[in-house]
């Protein structure tokens, strides 16, 4: 695409407030997006986990459909661990969906697999905060929610093609976006590519010849071996770091998923950008990385500017 310059946004949680104000202030600051339409040469990218803990992730997801119609190219929403948990336990709440009068804090509880019980990691993370959206008590959401996250559904449709990772380059700089860490089983470029290739293969595959949606969304693939949930930066030395972006041949890694209260950077070299913006980890102050051919800063809603890297 070769952009003049790239917006990225951390993880939002269900919090369109903070959405919202963040792309008033882009707007004013850079003419964004106008009539919905990004503007020539911007590309804006979501690192993922847009949806549960807060009260508003459906309104995050129909800004985020209509951008990415409005704008094929110059928008660019990645796949978070969150929309993974979602579609992980959706033959949960399709069970609780067949009873008569079902209570969600059911799907907080456990998620029963056969005669294996596992935590079910969407529902206590929120998920039942996202369930909700999606009806005017426990039976209408449920049953509203397993229609439009299956894979014929609008939000699960849209989930199913979101993205694991994305390559750009600014002013010969090469940057890779993904919502967590990249894991030590990725060894270099070629595997990361080919990792996200395999990706959408796997996502595409049929749920039913994988063995539900439980043993397809958590397997070690998509956790143990994927982008979505590795956390190791904060612990690498300076060397491991630079040793990481060497062999996957990239310049910075900007990722989200680990919640800060300021935008942090790892050895120079990887940007966290989850700052906490939905109010359960403290609503903390909206900002957005911005890449221009001079270099990388936040720019937080209030004016502040914090600069991370010179090109």
């Amino acid at each position: 695409m070769n952009p003049e310059i790239i917006i990225a946004i951390g993880d939002l949680h269900g919090h369109y407030p903070a959405l919202e104000s963040l792309i008033t202030f882009l707007n004013k600051k850079y003419s964004l997006i106008v009539d919905g339409k990004i503007r020539q040469g911007a590309l804006l990218v979501s690192t993922g986990d847009s949806i549960d803990r807060g009260n508003n992730s459906m309104d995050i997801i129909k800004y985020f459909m209509k951008l990415g119609i409005d704008n094929p190219g110059s928008f660019k929403a990645l796949m978070g661990n969150h929309e993974l948990l979602a579609l992980e336990n959706l033959a949960e709440a399709r069970k609780l969906s067949a009873l008569p009068n079902p209570d969600l804090e059911d799907y907080q509880a456990r998620t029963i697999i056969g005669s294996n019980s596992e935590i079910n990691r969407h529902g206590s993370n929120g998920g039942i905060n996202f369930i909700e959206e999606f009806g005017t008590d426990p039976k209408s959401a449920l049953d509203n929610y397993v229609q439009r996250m299956s894979r014929d559904g609008d939000i699960g449709g849209w989930m199913r093609g979101l993205l694991p990772g994305y390559h750009e380059k600014m002013n010969g700089k090469r940057l890779l976006f993904v919502h967590a860490g990249v894991p030590e089983v990725i060894k270099n470029r070629a595997s990361l590519d080919a990792y996200l290739t395999e990706f959408r293969k796997y996502v595409n595959q049929d749920t039913d010849n994988l063995g539900g949606s439980f043993e397809k969304y958590s397997a070690p693939l998509l956790v143990k071996n994927g982008l979505f949930w590795d956390r190791n930066a904060r612990r690498m030395s300076n060397n491991a770091i630079d040793a990481l972006i060497e062999r996957l041949g990239v310049d910075y890694i900007i990722t989200g998923h680990t919640p800060n209260k300021k935008v942090v950077m790892y050895g120079d070299r990887i940007i966290d950008i989850d700052i906490g913006m939905c109010p359960s980890y403290g609503a903390n102050t909206p900002a957005a990385l911005v890449i221009t051919p001079v270099g990388i800063s936040a720019h937080y809603i209030t004016g502040e500017e914090q600069e991370l890297a010179k090109f």
